[in-house]
């Protein structure tokens, strides 16, 4: 599946922290792939820090109901629901 990218916009960010994002199925919560990106060292609390997050490569088995979890120190700070419908070939 992919290459596909995140796109995130976050504010009151003071310096460079870590985000981290799961993709998981919506029904059981396990997570199919896990990745981090970091936000840039100078980040203005104040302003908008934007960034365009690669996602890895990874397989999906089955059609069904996804979830991309962005969390921060264990928080989750956004959620994007994903429906996978049938794959042809």
């Amino acid at each position: 599946f992919g290459p596909f990218v995140v796109y995130i916009r976050l504010s009151n960010v003071y310096g460079e922290q870590t985000v981290k994002f799961s993709f998981q199925n919506a029904d059981t919560e396990e997570a199919l792939i896990e990745f981090s990106a970091r936000t840039h060292p100078q980040a203005n609390p104040l302003g908008v820090v934007t960034s365009i997050v690669p996602i890895p490569r990874f397989e999906i088995r089955s059609p069904g109901r996804y979830i991309l979890v962005a969390s921060h120190a264990g928080m989750p700070i956004a959620v994007s629901p994903i429906d996978i419908g049938m794959m042809t070939t």
